[in-house]
C-alpha cells in the first residue's frame, strides 16, 4: 500500500482547484497581455513556473495571505499551496519580485477570476456592511477618574479625602484662606507671599 498522493489529499471541490483551472485556462495571448511569459524566461537557470507563482498569489489573495513572507510560509506548510505549486517552495524574494513586476496584471486577473467564479455559481456576491454609527460614551468628564484614581462624581469626598485640586474651585478650597481672599499663596510669584 502506497501513501496517498498530494492530488488524492486535495478534495475535488476545494477552492484551490478552481484557482488552478482558472490559471491553466488562460491562453498564451492573455498571459502575454498581462506581461507574463507563461513558459518562463528563455535564458538563465530554470526558475519557478509562472503558473505556480501566479496561482499562489491568486489563492493567497482569496484566502487573505497577502504578505510575501506569509505566502512563502504557506507554500512551505499548507497543503493547498503545496498542491497548487507542485511542491515548489518559492522564497519571499521571488514572490515579491513576481508581484512587483506583474502587479497591475494580477489585479486585472483577480477581478476576472472573481467575475468568473460568480458567473459559474461558485461564489455569491453578498453585501457585507458594517454599522459605522458612533455612540457617545455615557461617562462624562465629571464621572471620570480624578488624579488619585477615584472614579465617579464626588468619589474623593465619598471616601473621606480632599478633592483633587485640578479645578479652580478645588484649588480655592485646597489653598486655604489666602487663595480665597485673592492674596498670593506661599511660593507664588505673583507678588505678596514671602519677601
Amino acid at each position: 500500500m502506497f501513501p496517498p498522493t498530494l492530488d488524492e489529499m486535495m478534495p475535488a471541490d476545494h477552492p484551490v482547484r478552481y484557482v488552478a483551472s482558472f490559471v491553466d485556462g488562460q491562453s498564451r495571448a492573455e498571459w502575454l497581455k498581462l506581461g507574463i511569459a507563461p513558459d518562463g524566461e528563455a535564458r538563465g537557470a530554470p526558475g519557478y513556473a509562472p503558473r505556480a507563482l501566479l496561482g499562489a498569489w491568486l489563492y493567497g489573495f482569496m484566502t487573505g495571505v497577502r504578505s510575501s513572507r506569509k505566502l512563502e510560509g504557506a507554500c512551505r506548510d499548507q497543503l493547498p499551496f503545496l498542491w497548487l505549486t507542485g511542491w515548489q517552495r518559492p522564497d519571499h524574494n521571488t514572490l515579491w519580485r513576481f508581484y512587483q513586476e506583474h502587479r497591475d496584471g494580477m489585479r486585472v486577473l483577480l477581478k476576472r477570476s472573481v467575475r468568473t467564479a460568480v458567473a459559474t455559481g461558485l461564489v455569491d456576491l453578498a453585501v457585507q456592511a458594517v454599522d459605522g454609527t458612533r455612540v457617545a460614551g455615557s461617562a462624562a468628564r465629571a464621572a471620570g477618574a480624578d488624579d488619585r484614581g477615584d472614579r465617579g462624581p464626588g468619589g474623593a469626598e465619598r471616601r473621606g479625602r480632599r478633592p483633587a485640586t485640578g479645578t479652580a474651585a478645588g484649588r480655592a478650597s485646597a489653598g486655604g484662606g489666602a487663595a480665597r481672599a485673592g492674596g498670593a499663596g506661599v511660593g507664588d510669584d505673583r507678588g505678596g507671599g514671602r519677601a
